[in-house]
């Protein structure tokens, strides 16, 4: 039986690339102390023609209570809020806690034009490309 080539690193198209950055995240907490194991945000990233948007799942949270930061070409989008556990449930099926996501960015991200929106539980992270990113029509004379 013959088995499938893989492509390699270099072959794949430059969005491929960026998806496999772009899924590289940090799911180790900084301090196992103060980050509770399993609490993973959901993410999905979208292409347009001059940008990246990450949008992040992150119901009941207020835009004061999350940080963005560009980093050594990594974003990382976190929260430090941790909700009041002195109350006795009865049922607890969710928690407000700390979390951190980071996403490689690449070569290709204009890390001076990022901007961020929540609404109704949803962040947006828009990632402009850089302009030699973009894609561009050529006349012919």
């Amino acid at each position: 039986a013959t088995t499938p080539r893989r492509r390699s690193h270099t072959t794949q198209p430059q969005w491929v690339r960026l998806m496999n950055e772009l899924s590289q995240m940090d799911k180790k907490p900084k301090s196992s102390n103060t980050t509770p194991k399993g609490f993973n945000p959901k993410a999905n990233v979208l292409e347009t023609k001059d940008n990246y948007n990450i949008q992040l799942a992150i119901p009941g949270y207020t835009r004061d209570e999350i940080a963005i930061n560009v980093e050594k070409n990594t974003l990382i989008i976190s929260s430090s809020v941790t909700q009041n556990n002195d109350a006795t449930y009865k049922l607890r099926e969710f928690n407000k806690t700390e979390f951190k996501k980071s996403f490689k960015l690449g070569d290709i991200i204009n890390t001076q034009d990022i901007d961020a929106q929540l609404d109704s539980g949803i962040l947006t992270v828009t990632l402009a490309k850089k302009e030699e990113q973009k894609p561009r029509s050529i006349s012919v004379s």
